[in-house]
């Protein structure tokens, strides 16, 4: 069960890789990543609300996340936002028989994505980047001026 970790890495997004989508918004899944959803799999891809790129999650994990969102105040403003922002978003795409899935255009649109594309593992779930955006991500995250102040508030 991708979440459950324990001692199964095999169910971990880990890594990162970079593909060309098609000019039909088709991009072809990492092997390691179609290991951990199984063959035939439907992924969920949908808006990252904080960052600028797509999440992916497999049907399994996608199901006990609408759990949470389910969960989250009916009555609160920000819940309803929140749920309404993830759900609006929300894809079901299979992936064909090459291992592809089709990213629709109004999630390539969101994510800027471009030709060149990055896939990142997240543990339980993936993210799709084009790839200038993920260059910018990475100089802005690593850069040591602050990084050793921020992993310090986190307890790292």
């Amino acid at each position: 069960m991708v979440g459950n970790f324990g001692e199964d890495w095999g169910q971990l997004f880990l890594g990162r890789e970079s593909n060309r989508m098609d000019a039909k918004g088709r991009l072809a899944i990492p092997a390691k990543f179609r290991e951990v959803v199984g063959q035939g799999a439907r992924l969920v891809v949908t808006r990252k609300v904080l960052d600028p790129c797509l999440e992916v999650y497999s049907e399994e994990r996608w199901k006990a996340f609408m759990d949470q969102l389910q969960a989250l105040s009916q009555v609160k403003p920000e819940a309803r936002q929140y749920r309404r922002l993830i759900y609006s978003g929300a894809e079901v795409c299979s992936l064909d028989r090459q291992g592809r899935i089709l990213i629709p255009a109004h999630l390539r649109d969101y994510a800027a994505l471009g030709r060149e594309a990055v896939l990142v593992g997240n543990g339980d779930t993936f993210e799709i980047w084009d790839e200038s955006r993920w260059q910018e991500e990475m100089a802005r995250v690593t850069d040591p001026t602050g990084l050793a102040d921020a992993l310090a508030d986190l307890g790292l």
